[in-house]
């Protein structure tokens, strides 16, 4: 499917997606979205998907970023199963976001082998996100913080909750890691990383769960795409408006 570049129509199919119907009445204890005033490093859980955000990105970046990547994933979910249909999933998820303004990237999923098998799954998309941008990136230190912070800081819980609520079914888990800086001409990019992949039940988070040598898989697709600012800003109150009471439920701020 080819990118929709007219503007009438861009905002027409934005109305047209088909996502869930939220009132912002989710009862569960949330932490505040570091939106404003801030351009240091940040986190956020964004339903099924960690968003980090290196220092120096933007505030409206950063709400442009965790929106996009809301609004799609939630219309994927409504048209395809992302544990049995990862494929069909994933491509209408990354269609959806070259509309929005991301650049277009491979909606194909490879199985992955890690190096080491005596590791636990934030470990392995660790891994995953070295061979894309290199373990010494800002990006990756980002995210490792992040992964850290959601482990062991008290104050993420309930975000974390929310994360395993939407993304982790028996012993499958279903979900996106999404790192993002901006380069030295002011393009926010992000590396899209998306995972599906199963391992022995155990206690606590999906995320932190050890890999067993005998029974578990990994599918993941892990590349770099650049935001169109001027693509997107021509669609981003359609996208607000769409996801109406949505950002509120599934959009949590983390302590990292």
């Amino acid at each position: 499917m080819g990118s929709i570049t007219d503007h009438d129509q861009l905002v027409a199919w934005v109305q047209s997606l088909d996502i869930p119907e939220s009132t912002g009445s989710i009862a569960r204890a949330r932490n505040a979205v570091v939106r404003a005033n801030s351009e240091e490093e940040g986190a956020a859980v964004v339903r099924g998907s960690v968003t980090s955000f290196v220092t120096g990105l933007k505030p409206q970046a950063r709400d442009d970023v965790q929106n996009s990547t809301l609004l799609m994933q939630l219309a994927a979910d409504k048209k395809f199963n992302p544990d049995t249909q990862r494929e069909e999933w994933f491509k209408f998820y990354t269609d959806g976001l070259a509309n929005l303004g991301w650049g277009r990237v491979s909606s194909l999923y490879q199985k992955y082998n890690p190096r080491n098998t005596n590791v636990t799954m934030d470990e392995v998309v660790l891994e995953v996100i070295a061979a894309v941008v290199g373990a010494d990136s800002a990006v990756y230190k980002v995210t490792e913080k992040t992964f850290a912070a959601l482990e062991s800081n008290p104050k993420n819980q309930g975000a974390l909750k929310l994360f395993d609520s939407t993304t982790t079914r028996d012993d499958i888990g279903t979900f996106q890691i999404l790192p993002v800086m901006q380069d030295k001409d002011g393009n926010v990019v992000m590396v899209l990383t998306t995972v599906n992949a199963s391992t022995t039940v155990q206690k606590g988070s999906f995320l932190f769960w050890s890999w067993s040598k005998t029974t578990a898989w990994m599918y993941r697709a892990a590349q770099q795409t650049v935001l169109n600012e001027s693509v997107y800003s021509r669609v981003r109150e359609s996208v607000i408006q769409k996801l109406g009471k949505n950002a509120e439920d599934f959009i949590d701020g983390l302590d990292i």
